[in-house]
């Protein structure tokens, strides 16, 4: 009865979540006026209230919180109408999603298909944070060290939650979301110089911060081979030259 009861929270949180994104979408809530925020607010506390009491753990929250913020930031960097609205929708899936996915970790946490939920949740977040976050650096005057110490904090942050759904063992934790973070720090450094729009660096990024996640979490669920590792290179490479020759370089 509880799981049926959270099931349905969750449904009803993403519809109004769709709702909401699609009047962003149209501008008739704007996320710099009082409603605009007022609405945000509630929203994200409902959300927090919602995933701390399904998973035990407000730590969880995290994901969906980062999901619904980014996902407001994001409608003002889409520029055709449709494109809003469509994006809007897609969110509140991938937005109900992480809370079935959170929910599910913890009545069963060697069940692959939360895992899997978990895991698409995760990468969704990460790539709406830095399309987000990459286009307030490109269009704004934002320093380079808040925009690469944001990036650090909240990859930590991300990395850290990601893993506490798998392991409890804390010292670890904290010792492989250090790194991760240090080295996506590192990543969006070196990008600041590349000549591409938010978009492709936000896939690059993602790219990048999938293989040290995913050999990461092997390694925290003694799942790690050769021939995982090297399967896991080889899609990033592939993907990284993908996303690279059909991205529009921007050469000054």
């Amino acid at each position: 009865m509880t799981h049926l009861l959270f099931h349905f929270r969750s449904l009803v949180l993403s519809l109004i979540t769709a709702v909401l994104l699609t009047l962003f979408a149209l501008h008739t809530l704007q996320a710099h006026d009082r409603v605009g925020l007022s609405v945000i607010a509630v929203l994200m506390v409902i959300t927090a209230i919602v995933t701390s009491m399904s998973g035990h753990r407000v730590l969880f929250a995290l994901l969906p919180l980062s999901i619904l913020f980014t996902a407001v930031i994001m409608q003002y960097f889409i520029d055709p109408l449709w494109e809003r609205v469509f994006f809007g929708i897609g969110t509140s899936l991938v937005y109900y999603i992480s809370l079935l996915s959170i929910v599910r970790l913890q009545q069963q946490p060697k069940d692959h298909t939360a895992q899997t939920l978990f895991s698409i949740s995760l990468i969704a977040t990460v790539f709406f944070f830095y399309s987000g976050w990459y286009g307030i650096y490109i269009n704004f005057d934002v320093p380079l060290w808040a925009f690469i110490l944001v990036v650090a904090l909240f990859i930590f942050s991300t990395t850290f939650a990601s893993l506490f759904s798998y392991s409890t063992h804390l010292l670890r934790i904290l010792l492989y979301s250090s790194i991760i973070a240090f080295a996506m720090a590192q990543i969006a450094w070196m990008m600041n110089f590349w000549p591409f729009g938010y978009l492709t660096n936000a896939a690059i990024n993602l790219v990048f911060y999938y293989v040290f996640w995913d050999l990461v979490l092997m390694n925290f669920l003694h799942q790690l081979s050769k021939k995982r590792f090297l399967t896991t290179v080889s899609i990033a490479i592939v993907l990284f030259f993908l996303v690279l020759l059909t991205s529009r370089w921007t050469l000054i």
